[in-house]
């Protein structure tokens, strides 16, 4: 997915409800929020946002606000937990799967297989999360 930016002045800043994020506008164009960074921002301000575009809009990863001259983005602390979840477990099924079929018990060793490669599909879309954080970030950061 393509990392997008867009600018201008924000208006409609509406607060998040029940089901849905908060969202605003932005150079005529509909901006989903994330809460990280729906308390930056404030109707009349100036901004650069960045991030994937969804049937909804902009969905923002990154944020500079120009009349403030403050750059900030979604925390990336929970993905590089989960990052880490992932790995482990990985790690942690990929012995008990070497264990299990130097053992003998085929069937374990094929469920811990399956689990290994469940937790490195997650190491994987966690990381391009990451990446995609810090592209956008990286991306409006001298605007």
């Amino acid at each position: 997915m393509a990392i997008e930016i867009k600018k201008g002045i924000v208006e409609s800043l509406r607060p998040a409800e029940e089901d849905k994020p908060c969202t605003c506008r932005v150079g005529g164009n509909e901006i989903e929020l994330h809460p990280d960074l729906a308390d930056r921002l404030k109707d009349g301000d100036d901004v650069a946002i960045s991030g994937h575009e969804s049937e909804n809009g902009l969905k923002a990863l990154a944020i500079n606000n120009l009349t403030r001259k403050k750059v900030s983005s979604i925390d990336p602390s929970n993905t590089i937990l989960l990052l880490g979840f992932s790995g482990f477990a990985s790690f942690l099924f990929f012995v008990l799967g070497m264990q299990n079929y130097f053992g003998g018990a085929m069937n374990l060793a094929l469920t811990n297989l399956v689990l290994v490669l469940a937790g490195l599909t997650g190491a994987v879309i966690s990381f391009g999360r990451f990446l995609a954080v810090r592209s956008a970030l990286k991306m409006i950061n001298y605007l």
